[in-house]
C-alpha cells in the first residue's frame, strides 16, 4: 500500500510539472501591458536651447535668459497608462538689462512623471532657484510634452 502512494505520488507530481513547462512565470507578462505598449521602454534624449527671447519684465528691470535645457524621455509601460518619466537638466543664466554684474545661474536636474493617458500633451512646470539673485527671484520654465519630445512653452523670472 506504500509503495502504491508513493508511485501515485510521482505520477502526480510529474504531471503537474509537466503541465506548466513553458508558462511564463514573469511577474508583469507583456499582455498585462495593454496593446500598443513596447515591453521595453524608449528613451530619447534632447536639447532645447533658452533664447535671450525670453525672460520678460519681473517689475524691477527686463531679463534676459540664456542657457540649456538636456531632457531625457522615457516610456513606463504599465498596464494601459501612458506614462512618461521626463528628467530636465537645466543650466541657465539670468542677466538683468543695463547691469552687467547682475548675473545669476541655474544648474539644476530633476525628474517629472507625467501622464498622457488620453491627451496628446501634458505641461511641467519647474521653477528653479536663482543662485546669487534677488531676494526670492526665481526662474520658471513651462514645458510642453508629448510621446516624442519636450519643448519650451515659456520661459520667465518672477
Amino acid at each position: 500500500m506504500t509503495r502504491s502512494l508513493y508511485a501515485l505520488a510521482i505520477v502526480l507530481t510529474a504531471i503537474t510539472v509537466g503541465c506548466h513547462e513553458g508558462e511564463t512565470s514573469d511577474p508583469v507578462g507583456s499582455s498585462a501591458l495593454g496593446a500598443g505598449h513596447p515591453a521595453k521602454a524608449a528613451t530619447s534624449t534632447n536639447i532645447l536651447i533658452l533664447d535671450p527671447k525670453f525672460g520678460g519684465d519681473r517689475g524691477d528691470g527686463e531679463y534676459t535668459v540664456t542657457g540649456q535645457v538636456r531632457y531625457g524621455l522615457t516610456q513606463r509601460p504599465i498596464m494601459s497608462r501612458s506614462l512618461f518619466d521626463v528628467v530636465l537638466g537645466t543650466q541657465a543664466k539670468v542677466t538683468q538689462a543695463g547691469s552687467p554684474e547682475a548675473v545669476w545661474t541655474v544648474n539644476n536636474t530633476g525628474s517629472e512623471l507625467v501622464d498622457l493617458t488620453n491627451r496628446t500633451a501634458g505641461t511641467v512646470d519647474k521653477w528653479y532657484f536663482l543662485q546669487g539673485g534677488p531676494y526670492s527671484a526665481s526662474l520658471h520654465i513651462r514645458f510642453v510634452v508629448t510621446e516624442t519630445t519636450v519643448s519650451l512653452a515659456s520661459v520667465t523670472v518672477e
